[in-house]
């Protein structure tokens, strides 16, 4: 039987455990570097994992730390790849 709408939009456990991983990392990069008015950019190279899975993945990892208390802004350059720039909300 085919899923509904509604069970394509879930995440699975897989996908929030690589979420739950690349947070970890970013964590980390935001502990070690972070400073009020600094602006944290975040390569693709530590967001690599969750690009397999997709928009939705990447989504719910930004909401998360929009929730947070975090401006994130995606950026998406043919020249210099993507990435997750992070500040102060």
């Amino acid at each position: 039987m085919p899923i509904d709408p509604d069970q394509s939009l879930e995440l699975t456990e897989e996908q929030l455990a690589t979420i739950a991983e690349v947070q970890a990392e970013i964590d980390l990069h935001l502990v070690n570097y972070f400073t009020d008015g600094r602006q944290i950019d975040i390569r693709a190279s530590l967001l690599e994992p969750l690009y397999e899975y997709g928009d939705k993945v990447v989504d719910k990892l930004i909401s998360d730390y929009e929730t947070a208390g975090w401006r994130v802004v995606r950026y998406n350059s043919r020249r210099q790849g993507d990435w997750l720039s992070f500040s102060r909300a």
